[in-house]
């Protein structure tokens, strides 16, 4: 496959102060070199920057919110091409999806995020609302558990501390929509526009969809929630020296700035989480282009057409035995996390 001259993944959010993201450049003689976490520009600047930066080379970019509908919604409405649709949402028919429900009255196919804020609220609200028996059956393919980590959060269910529907709200009203209604033939969105190897040699940037919990599966850390969290300094900092040395096995080079911050467990601020995402994000998509790992979508049309894929989790991924190596050992309370 080709290599991108530049990498970069975002860690998203709803609040623009809690995006972070983390760079790699292409070195001929060295191979990536990755720098220290920084703040997200503005969507309006921040693929033209990127582009910008690897002067005249391909960018490989991926988000942690989800790139893709679940196709059992899709049943629902008669949505057959996420990216078509996706230009639609926010405007006619669709003008309120973007509009999060704050009761259930407000539910519908058009209006399916919910809630706006707590108290009173239950899933069950949203699956009487769409006519679903279980919120299991709202998942992606690509978001279910595996041996190895649990199943994401539902798309559409917009409270507690593993939602990603508010970051999705905003990727894709601020990010995506924007430049597919451009229709730019330089800009594609995996794996809706084909393969990678294929996409990456015909277009100046590919978009993909990544998801924290299973990059550190990716990169050996294990899941987190299965012995330590992402929201912990003290575990942050303990896997440091495990991150460093995946680097180091790979023509892979860590800045002093970065592995500065790798050193204090990416700081004692509210935003470390993010700053250890971006980075354990952006060396999961390394892993993946310089190991010729998985970076293939299943075969499958709902995939292909409205689903998406996770950048990185095997076409099969493996439900009854491990696709990493053994989650660590107890690192002491824990609070699972996006």
């Amino acid at each position: 496959m080709i290599r991108p001259k530049l990498v970069a993944h975002a860690d998203w959010s709803s609040s623009p102060q809690k995006r972070w993201m983390a760079v790699a450049r292409l070195d001929a003689a060295s191979g990536y070199q990755v720098t220290e976490p920084e703040p997200v520009p503005a969507p309006v600047e921040l693929l033209r920057q990127l582009q910008e930066r690897a002067d005249g080379g391909s960018v490989l970019l991926g988000f942690d919110f989800p790139i893709g509908l679940p196709s059992t919604y899709c049943h629902l409405t008669g949505i057959t091409s996420f990216m078509d649709v996706l230009i639609e949402f926010g405007r006619g028919c669709w003008d309120s999806f973007y509009n999060v429900a704050a009761n259930q009255s407000e539910i519908s196919t058009h209006r399916p995020f919910y809630p706006y804020a707590p108290g009173g609220k239950s899933q069950q609200h949203l699956l009487n609302a769409l006519g679903i028996q279980e919120m299991k059956d709202l998942l992606r393919d690509c978001e279910r558990a595996t041996k190895a980590r649990s199943a994401a959060c539902c798309l559409f269910w917009t409270l507690g501390a593993k939602q990603v529907g508010r970051a999705a709200i905003t990727g894709w009203r601020d990010v995506l929509a924007p430049v597919v209604q451009k229709s730019s033939p330089r800009l594609k969105v995996w794996p809706f526009a084909g393969e990678l190897k294929t996409i990456l040699g015909s277009c100046d940037m590919v978009i993909v969809e990544t998801y924290p919990a299973e990059a550190c599966v990716q990169i050996g850390l294990g899941a987190p929630g299965r012995g330590w969290s992402k929201r912990n300094q003290v575990h942050r900092l303990a896997l440091s020296p495990d991150l460093q040395g995946w680097a180091e096995s790979r023509p892979i080079a860590l800045t002093p700035s970065l592995l500065a911050l790798l050193g204090e467990g990416c700081g004692d601020s509210s935003c470390g989480e993010d700053k250890f995402d971006a980075v354990v994000g952006l060396l999961a998509m390394l892993g993946i282009i310089l190991d010729n790992g998985s970076y293939a979508a299943p075969p499958d049309t709902k995939v292909q057409t409205v689903e998406g894929w996770i950048f990185g989790l095997p076409p099969t991924p493996p439900i009854g035995k491990m696709h990493s190596r053994p989650t660590r050992p107890k690192l002491g309370t824990i609070g699972e996390v996006k």
